[in-house]
């Protein structure tokens, strides 16, 4: 799945890079970078590099992260006594950091599917009859705002309640 993200971020980037160098030789460039889709198609291109960044870096925290568990596996069996080994020490502070790490990637990877849910609609209106859905949403929206405010403290009353 990851890879199949790659694929198509690179495409949608070279898309956006290359309707670019096309404004520019037209000279609408500037009429081009200015309109809210160009916006949220860079928003979704840079927050998605960003995103398959912290993938990476994720992978590549997992190493160090496995090498220290099996040294207090290895010391272990080398009945090494508890005062003397400090590895479990160094394994704490690593795992809370990539727990940390891990924590605020899927804070981030669930806003920008926000943000591709919101480039999702915004793409409905190119079509008429997929546009219906979005004049509709955009016409109940104070409604669905006032359920929201009615439907989350009684959620959360009911959570709280058992």
């Amino acid at each position: 799945a990851d890879g199949v993200f790659a694929v198509m971020l690179i495409i949608v980037t070279s898309l956006e890079v290359r309707a670019m160098f096309r404004k520019r030789k037209a000279r609408k460039l500037w009429k081009h970078v200015c309109t809210g889709w160009f916006l949220l198609q860079v928003a979704t291109a840079a927050i998605g590099w960003l995103i398959l960044l912290g993938y990476l870096y994720s992978n590549n925290q997992l190493g160090p992260l496995k090498k220290e568990l099996d040294d207090i596996v290895d010391a272990r069996e080398t009945d090494m006594p508890a005062e003397r080994n400090f590895l479990g020490d160094s394994f704490i502070d690593t795992a809370g950091k990539y727990a940390s790490f891990a924590g605020n990637l899927a804070i981030a990877i669930a806003q920008y599917h926000l943000l591709l849910m919101m480039r999702f609609f915004v793409a409905f209106r190119a079509q008429p009859r997929l546009g219906v859905v979005v004049n509709t949403l955009e016409a109940c929206m104070l409604d669905i705002l006032h359920f929201l405010v009615i439907l989350g403290p009684s959620g959360v009353a009911y959570a709280i309640s058992g």
